[in-house]
Order: structure tokens, then C-alpha cells, then sequence
């Protein structure tokens, strides 16, 4: 499900963040789009991160949603192209989206230079810490697996 970036209009979920962007979030013709459902977008962090808007290293790059009296700041994952012209980021939508609805609450947010805490669910390691799970339904990295030749949770 893809989500479009445009303008932000409402109340600043961080001040220490210089810049965000709305994500809007529609639903395609009748198909609703359920709560906990992963969509994705594409942004130019190549540009952003040569104007000097955005780290390099993509930490202070954060997804908020506005549930309307409280941020809620997100779960994402950078699934591909960081520092290209194509950066693929994907989250968790907070709350059902009708047939032919949309719902922008959704934020992002970035440019800010002195960000020490990592985003939430930054997919870096074996399924350790991080976690992917809470991005996508189903996840698994196939790096390792507890014993045995079948990776833990999987059967033939």
C-alpha cells in the first residue's frame, strides 16, 4: 500500500526536528486497509542529506502518527536505497482506513543534527534487539536459528 508525502499542517510532534512531511495513507477504491498494516513510500534522502536536512547515517529520520490527542512515534524500517534518490521506508498504519479513505496523521520527521537515541525498529541485526515484527506481520532475517537445520518457527 503506498502512502504519499505532502505538506505538514498540524501541531510539531518534536521541536528539535527542523523538518517534516505529511504521509497520507489511502486505501485503494473499496479495499479498506486494516489497523497494523505495513505501507511503505519513497522519499530522496540523497538530496535531503546534500542540502544538509538529513544525517547521513539516517537517525534522525522518525515516523510519527498523531492519534488525535497524542504522537505516537513509530516503528520503521528502511527497506531500501538510504542516501539514494529512492529511500524506501516502511511502518505500521495505527488505525483502519476505509474503502476510498485516507488517513493523514502520519509524519515524517528529520534534521535533527544532535539525535543520540537509535529509531525504533532499525533493522540491524539477526532479529536481536531490533525488531522487525513490529513493521511487518511476519519477519525473519534467515541469519540464524537456535539448532537443527530448519531456522526456529519454520517447518517442512
Amino acid at each position: 500500500m503506498p502512502a504519499q508525502l505532502a505538506e505538514a499542517s498540524s501541531a510539531w510532534w518534536d521541536t528539535d526536528y527542523q523538518y517534516r512531511q505529511k504521509i497520507t495513507v489511502s486505501s485503494s477504491g473499496t479495499t479498506a486497509v486494516p489497523d497494523e498494516y505495513s505501507v511503505g513510500f519513497t522519499e530522496d534522502t540523497a538530496s535531503l542529506i546534500s542540502a544538509g536536512r538529513l544525517r547521513s547515517d539516517g537517525n534522525d529520520w522518525r515516523i510519527v502518527y498523531w492519534d488525535g490527542s497524542h504522537w505516537i512515534e513509530l516503528d520503521r524500517h528502511v527497506r531500501s536505497g538510504w542516501n539514494s534518490v529512492n529511500t524506501e521506508t516502511w511502518f505500521k498504519t495505527q488505525a483502519a482506513i476505509g474503502g476510498g479513505a485516507s488517513d493523514d496523521n502520519y509524519y515524517i520527521y528529520y534534521g535533527h543534527p544532535a539525535e543520540t537515541g537509535t529509531p525504533p525498529s532499525y533493522w540491524s541485526d539477526s532479529m536481536g534487539a531490533d525488531t522487525p515484527s513490529e513493521v511487518y506481520w511476519c519477519a525473519d532475517d534467515f541469519e540464524e536459528h537456535a539448532s537443527g537445520e530448519h531456522p526456529d518457527g519454520w517447518t517442512n
